[in-house]
């Protein structure tokens, strides 16, 4: 625990550690845990540009291969921007299916979306990082009554093939 309000999970990515989970009352985890997977300090979401969302388009994938999001791809269809993601289940990953929204959402630096799977609901903001990666900022609500605790937690992605 950090004091009594949050619970963070950190991995390491070469020789930093990257936040991959907090969990508490705040929306952000301390900003000095946060580095991209190049090593780059990253502060809370200010001062964001506008994403190229060319540049999103295609696969991309979790620099953790035991990320919740194993992969997203990326395509522009009618003046949106639809995207595919995929989770970590196991014997094979779980299809998310396809969400979209405008592409003016990128216009302010972060693309967010909602994927309701039946029992949650998860909601990513997506970013893309100077280094090249694609930050995910999500948060996890249940919905399915079973007590379990929402969570918010922070992915890198880089882009594949």
């Amino acid at each position: 625990m950090c004091g009594d309000r949050f619970r963070i999970d950190t991995s390491t990515c070469g020789d930093r550690q990257v936040v991959t989970r907090w969990q508490g009352a705040a929306s952000d985890p301390p900003a000095a845990k946060r580095f991209s997977p190049t090593g780059i300090p990253l502060s809370p979401r200010n001062g964001l540009v506008p994403i190229n969302v060319e540049a999103l388009t295609g696969a991309w994938r979790n620099v953790n291969p035991g990320g919740a999001n194993t992969r997203v791809e990326f395509r522009i269809d009618q003046g949106r921007v639809v995207v595919h993601a995929w989770g970590n289940c196991l014997p094979t990953d779980c299809d998310w299916g396809e969400v979209s929204t405008p592409l003016s959402d990128a216009d302010d630096g972060v693309l967010s979306l909602t994927w309701n799977s039946g029992f949650s609901v998860v909601s990513p903001e997506f970013r893309l990082l100077q280094d090249g990666h694609l930050e995910s900022w999500c948060h996890d609500h249940y919905t399915d009554n079973s007590g379990r605790a929402d969570f918010d937690f922070v992915e890198y992605l880089r882009k594949s093939g």
